[in-house]
């Protein structure tokens, strides 16, 4: 049954009150008097320099999305972003009661990680956790999972495998891999497929037609993105390929800045729940 009586998924950490005007806030209401174990560490303490203090003072939260439209996720609308993440965010800001402002400078998602770590954008969207990156920013738990995929030009992939296993072929993958340039999939395809020749587009459609065309043998990304080169464009399937990998997860991210530590805890409790998650039906369905 569904409650209609929903709280703020902050209500459940007790009130949390950020008053722009004075930057003041206000810590939980129930339990305050419970004792906690202790670890040996300092008692952490919200000081006029913690991170909300340091949010509440801008007066409003920055969230960051590439300039380039990537829909469903976030897109331009007349004046206007939209998308599924833009929806997400609209709902992060209204349960800690600030203001939203998108930030659409970030040319590549290298770009946006860079904007967190500068304090420029307070929260980074569509992004994805790599070993580079965690070394600038922090993440927040995955708010979608999806797994690693190929899309194969068919013809090309059977010159490629003169008679052997697709799956040890693929696994052993040597040919020509298409690839989001400036993005997480330069790491993952260095990582995971380390003989392939790798090619970087500046967009994904490139990679599609680049695979349709036979320049490259595959395009790498997650399951969305591949099932999505189809969906657009039935007619192609007689032509391409999908494989994924349920073993190799791509995960969506929030990123923060390394110092935002609190801020990094509220997007976990907020990504707990259903309204705060992505799924790839849901993603698939805002597919025209």
């Amino acid at each position: 049954m569904l409650n209609t009586n929903r709280r703020s998924f902050l209500d459940r950490w007790g009130r949390w009150t950020l008053s722009l005007g004075v930057g003041a806030w206000m810590l939980p209401a129930h339990g305050a008097n419970a004792k906690k174990p202790n670890t040996g560490q300092p008692p952490e303490v919200l000081t006029p320099s913690s991170d909300l203090q340091w949010l509440a003072n801008q007066g409003e939260l920055v969230v960051g999305f590439v300039s380039q439209d990537d829909v469903p996720f976030f897109y331009e609308k007349g004046s206007e972003t939209v998308g599924l993440e833009v929806e997400l965010a609209k709902r992060f800001a209204r349960s800690i009661n600030l203001p939203l402002r998108i930030d659409r400078s970030a040319k590549t998602y290298q770009e946006i990680v860079d904007l967190v770590a500068d304090k420029k954008i307070h929260i980074g969207f569509h992004s994805t956790p790599t070993f580079k990156r965690v070394q600038k920013v922090s993440f927040s738990n995955a708010y979608s999972k999806m797994p690693h995929s190929l899309i194969l030009n068919r013809v090309e992939l059977a010159k490629l495998s003169n008679g052997s296993r697709v799956d040890k072929v693929l696994r052993q993958f040597s040919g020509t891999m298409g690839i989001l340039a400036n993005s997480a999939w330069d790491e993952f395809a260095n990582e995971n497929f380390p003989k392939a020749k790798v090619i970087g587009f500046s967009r994904w459609e490139d990679v599609a037609d680049a695979v349709f065309s036979g320049r490259v043998i595959c395009g790498y990304r997650n399951e969305f993105y591949t099932r999505k080169i189809l969906k657009s464009n039935p007619s192609r399937a007689l032509s391409l390929k999908i494989v994924s990998f349920s073993d190799l997860s791509h995960d969506y991210s929030f990123a923060v800045s390394h110092d935002n530590k609190i801020l990094k805890e509220l997007l976990n409790e907020f990504v707990s729940h259903r309204p705060g998650q992505l799924h790839m039906d849901q993603l698939l369905r805002s597919i025209v």
